[in-house]
């Protein structure tokens, strides 16, 4: 079973509206990370590189 703070860590990453790519790019980061506390991080991370790429 999930812990609670991951599971709310879904439901965020879900109201984010990100493409399924984006989402599997952030799992295979946060899996290689580790770390439940650095998703949202990597989250903003991803929304600021793609946001100055466009």
């Amino acid at each position: 079973m999930f812990s609670e703070e991951f599971q709310q860590t879904i439901i965020k990453l879900g109201e984010e509206n990100l493409e399924f790519e984006e989402l599997l790019l952030i799992f295979q980061t946060f899996i290689l990370r580790d770390d439940i506390n650095d998703i949202m991080e990597l989250v903003e991370e991803y929304k600021a590189t793609k946001n100055s790429s466009t």
